[in-house]
């Protein structure tokens, strides 16, 4: 994981090329969270992983955040 000294984190790092944040529930997601992330890797593609189902409509991906990717945890 990383995380900042004001304990702005993120879960997990694969190969410097992508990060994801785990949320059980999205609703739970802060963007606010993440930015100081964002800021500094901006080449990095972040991931929102959640054990919630997308199919039949349980999460909106563009209820979250526009342009943030969010994905199935069992699909990495």
């Amino acid at each position: 994981f990383w995380r900042t000294t004001d304990r702005h984190e993120v879960d997990f790092v694969v190969q410097e090329d992508h990060a994801v944040e785990v949320k059980f529930d999205v609703k739970r997601f802060k963007p606010g969270q993440v930015e100081p992330f964002l800021k500094s890797y901006p080449r990095i593609k972040f991931h929102l992983a959640t054990m919630e189902s997308m199919q039949g409509g349980a999460v909106q991906r563009d209820a979250v955040s526009d342009g943030l990717d969010v994905i199935e945890a069992w699909t990495i």
